[in-house]
């Protein structure tokens, strides 16, 4: 019989063969963090694609783990980039002829979305008689708008899918419309003077540049 020192040397010993160890062998949870094999800090445990185990290196501080769909193991990556915003406010006389105007947005890239609100008042009778409310978001202009003739009375309520503003002063049909274009330095205002307007009153309008 052997004594516990033989046995004892023979638990210690490479005497047990790689694979004389089966799944069926092992109890359910007898395994813990213990018998596992020393690691990476910060390292996560996943399955390859040819579904044997594998780590996932430690990502940089502030990264997240990224999945990267059936079949390929996630990765610790940056988040996305925050949102830039840049504001600012120019004006636009009602009788200004048709033409393009620059303005720097100061973000460095180029927008992905640009908001204008656009208000033209009659300071005489201190009412306001058209207002825009458009955006640009990289491929298309559009607007809702909304002006109105004290005097006939008429008041019109539309959308615009060209210009990012669409004005509109003396009469329904003279006034103001703009497309929008972006750079990573401006913002491009090309204006159209409608139908010949020469009202003198001066719209304020006010972008918001995102990135």
């Amino acid at each position: 019989m052997a004594s516990y020192s033989q046995i004892a040397t023979i638990a210690t010993s490479a005497q047990v063969s790689a694979d004389a160890i089966e799944q069926a062998d092992i109890a359910d949870d007898a395994v813990g963090l213990a018998e596992m094999a020393a690691g990476t800090a910060g390292n996560i445990i996943t399955y390859d694609a040819s579904g044997n185990p594998a780590a996932v290196a430690t990502g940089t501080s502030g990264h997240y783990l990224k999945s990267q769909g059936a079949g390929a193991a996630p990765v610790f990556a940056a988040g996305p980039a925050a949102l830039v915003t840049a504001t600012g406010v120019v004006t636009r006389a009602m009788n200004a002829s048709s033409g393009a105007v620059t303005v720097a947005h100061g973000l460095g890239i180029a927008p992905k979305l640009v908001r204008v609100t656009a208000l033209v008042a009659n300071t005489t009778t201190n009412e306001i008689r058209s207002s825009s409310y458009g955006a640009f978001d990289g491929t298309n202009n559009r607007c809702t708008y909304w002006h109105v003739l004290p005097s006939t009375p008429e008041t019109t309520i539309s959308t615009d899918t060209t210009n990012a503003i669409h004005l509109r002063g003396t009469t329904q049909t003279k006034g103001q419309d703009c497309v929008l274009s972006v750079d990573a330095t401006n913002i491009t205002f090309t204006w159209a003077n409608v139908a010949t307007s020469d009202w003198t009153m001066v719209a304020a309008i006010l972008w918001e540049a995102i990135a």
